[in-house]
């Protein structure tokens, strides 16, 4: 089933302004890290919606509007890899997050 361009644009603006709470948020508690999402799309690696830096980990967050709450196994190997190239380049480990777009009811 096509779902009309009024509906995907209705996603795509609770999807945004959902990722902006969130944003405001968790950029306040670590460094944020800004990643061009053209650069890794090049690289075959997945966007990510929210990136943070501290002392000892990188922290990915992928904020999901649905209430399914879940990833495709595609999107899920996408952001794996991403995870995995930051984790060589900032030589620290990445911890990934996934969150409601619901603030009261994160994981």
């Amino acid at each position: 089933m096509l779902k009309s361009p009024v509906a995907a644009l209705n996603k795509s603006h609770k999807g945004k302004a959902s990722e902006a709470r969130w944003s405001a948020i968790i950029h306040n508690q670590a460094t944020p890290i800004l990643i061009d999402p053209h650069f890794l799309r090049r690289r075959g690696l997945g966007q990510i919606d929210i990136a943070v830096c501290s002392k000892q980990n990188i922290y990915l967050y992928e904020v999901k509007t649905s209430a399914r709450f879940a990833l495709s196994p595609s999107q899920r190997r996408r952001l794996r890899a991403s995870a995995d190239y930051l984790s060589q380049l900032f030589k620290r480990p990445v911890i990934c997050r996934y969150l409601a777009a619901q603030l009261s009811i994160a994981f």
